[in-house]
C-alpha cells in the first residue's frame, strides 16, 4: 500500500497495526513525527473487519467500572474520562464516518466494520507512515551511547532506530489474525511483569452428549458464574448452544471469571435460568397452571410455549424423563421439579474455551507498571503499552475497542507533547 514520505523528525516504531496502533500512528504522523508501523498481517486493521459480526460495535455510551475487569484498582477508568466514547466518535466523524446507537451500543451508520478499517488505512496511507506488513517485531534493545536513538527495533530483516516505541501487539485471542502473545515476551524482555493471560469473551465447553438435544438453540436466559459454589456475577440475554459449547453474550460476559478461576484450580460452574422473568408469586402461579393442565398431554405439550423444546428435552433428560411421557404418569412434585430444573440448570466448567474462539485476552502487563495518564512504561522511559498488552479487558459492547483506541490516542498525545510538536 502506498505510504507517505519519510520525515527527519523523531522516529516512533509501533508494533501492531490493530485498533490501538492505527490510532497512534495517525495521531503521531499528523503532528509531523515519522512512524514505522509493523504488523504480521498484510494490511492494518485486519481484525477490526470482523468485529461485531462484521458490523463493528466501536464503543458504548454507558461506561462504568462494571464494564471492565482487571486485577488492579479501578484506576483504569481515568484514561476513559480523557478519551471516551464521545471523543472516539468525534475522531472518526472528523474523517467522515457517521454513527448510530442501539441502546448505547455504537455502530457505524452503515453497520459495516470495513468502514472503520478502510478509514484508518486511508489515513495511514496519506501520512508519513512506513507500514511493514507481514513482518514481526522480534527484539527491542535499549541503547545508551551518546548520539544514538534510545531504542533499536528488529522487525523482520530490518533494524530500526527509534526515539519511542509503542507496543500494541494485541494478546492471544484471535491467532488467525497473528495474535500470538509475542508482545508479552517483548515487554518481559524489557523488564515488565505479566499477569498470566487467559481467554475472555469466549464460549465455554460443555458435555456434548448432554447438550446434544439443545444444539443450535438460541433462547433467553440468565446465566450466573459460580466459583467454589459462590455466585460471582449474573448476566441475562440470548444464550446459545452448539454441539460442544454453551455460548452467547451472557456466557461471554462471565467466561472471564470462570476461565481465570479455573487457572487457579477452583471449582467452576455456570448456572442457567431459562425462566428469568418468573420469580416468587409469578413462578408459583405458572407452576399451578402447568400442574392443572390435562393429564393426557405429554410433557412436551405441557411446557410448550414456555421454553424451547430442545432445552426442555435436555432438562428432562437430566431428570431421567422424556418429552413424550404423559403428564398423568408423573407426580405434581415432579412438575415442580422440572420447573426448578429450568431455573437452576447447572453446567460444570472443567476446562476453559481456547484462544481461537475468544474475542479478547484477560491478563497482561500489570497496570501499576504504566502511567495511566500517558500509557508510558514506569520501567522503560519512552516505551508505551496499549490495548490487550495490558491487564484490562471489557465485557461485550465495544468496550475493548474503546480501551485499545484510548490507549493509542493518549500514548500519541504524550509522545507529541514530549517532542514539543
Amino acid at each position: 500500500m502506498p505510504m507517505g514520505k519519510r520525515s527527519d523528525r523523531n522516529e516512533v516504531v509501533i508494533a501492531g497495526a490493530g485498533a490501538s496502533g492505527c490510532i497512534a500512528a495517525i495521531c503521531l504522523a499528523r503532528r509531523g513525527l515519522h512512524v514505522t508501523l509493523v504488523d504480521k498481517n498484510k494490511e492494518p486493521a485486519r481484525k477490526i473487519r470482523v468485529t461485531g459480526n462484521g458490523r463493528c460495535n466501536l464503543t458504548n455510551l454507558f461506561q462504568d467500572e462494571t464494564c471492565w475487569y482487571s486485577e488492579e484498582s479501578p484506576a483504569f477508568m481515568e484514561p476513559l474520562l480523557k478519551f471516551g466514547a464521545e471523543e472516539l466518535m468525534g475522531f472518526f466523524e472528523d474523517m467522515g464516518v457517521r454513527f448510530h446507537d442501539r441502546q448505547g451500543y455504537v455502530y457505524p451508520r452503515t453497520d459495516q466494520a470495513s468502514v472503520i478499517a478502510d478509514t484508518l488505512i486511508s489515513q495511514i496511507s496519506s501520512l508519513p507512515v512506513t507500514f511493514l506488513g507481514e513482518t514481526a517485531v522480534t527484539d527491542i534493545s535499549r541503547r545508551s551511547r551518546e548520539g544514538e536513538k534510545p531504542f533499536l527495533v528488529r522487525a523482520g530483516d530490518k533494524k530500526i532506530p527509534a526515539d519511542y516505541v509503542i507496543l500494541s501487539c494485541g494478546g492471544l485471542a484471535g491467532p488467525s489474525f497473528g495474535c500470538s502473545g509475542d508482545g508479552y515476551a517483548l515487554a518481559r524482555s524489557l523488564g515488565h511483569g505479566l499477569i498470566s493471560p487467559s481467554p475472555a469473551l469466549t464460549p465455554l465447553p460443555a458435555d456434548r452428549k448432554r447438550i446434544k438435544s439443545a444444539s443450535g438453540v438460541r433462547c433467553r436466559a440468565a446465566v450466573t458464574a459460580l466459583v467454589d459454589g459462590q455466585e460471582i456475577r449474573r448476566e441475562e440475554g440470548e444464550m446459545q448452544f452448539t454441539e460442544s459449547t454453551v455460548s452467547g453474550i451472557p456466557v461471554f460476559q462471565i467466561s472471564r471469571i470462570l476461565t481465570r478461576a479455573l487457572s487457579e484450580g477452583k471449582r467452576c460452574t455456570l448456572k442457567a435460568d431459562f425462566l428469568p422473568e418468573l420469580e416468587g408469586e409469578e413462578l408459583d402461579r405458572e407452576t399451578a397452571f402447568r400442574m392443572g393442565m390435562e393429564d393426557n398431554l405429554t410433557l412436551q405439550e405441557v411446557f410448550s410455549g414456555l421454553v424451547h423444546p430442545g432445552v426442555l428435552r435436555m432438562v428432562l433428560s437430566d431428570l431421567g424423563l422424556q418429552s413424550e411421557v404423559k403428564k398423568r404418569k408423573v407426580s405434581p412434585e415432579k412438575i415442580r421439579e422440572i420447573l426448578r430444573a429450568l431455573k437452576e440448570c447447572t453446567f460444570p466448567v472443567e476446562k476453559p474455551g481456547g484462544f481461537a474462539k475468544a474475542q479478547v485476552t484477560a491478563g497482561g502487563v500489570p497496570l501499576d507498571e504504566i502511567d495511566l495518564n500517558t500509557f508510558e512504561s514506569n520501567i522503560v522511559p519512552g516505551l508505551y503499552l496499549t490495548g490487550e498488552m495490558l491487564d484490562v479487558d471489557g465485557i461485550c459492547g465495544g468496550y475493548n475497542l474503546q480501551w485499545a483506541m484510548t490507549g493509542g490516542y493518549l500514548a500519541a498525545g504524550s509522545i507529541t507533547e514530549r517532542t514539543d510538536l
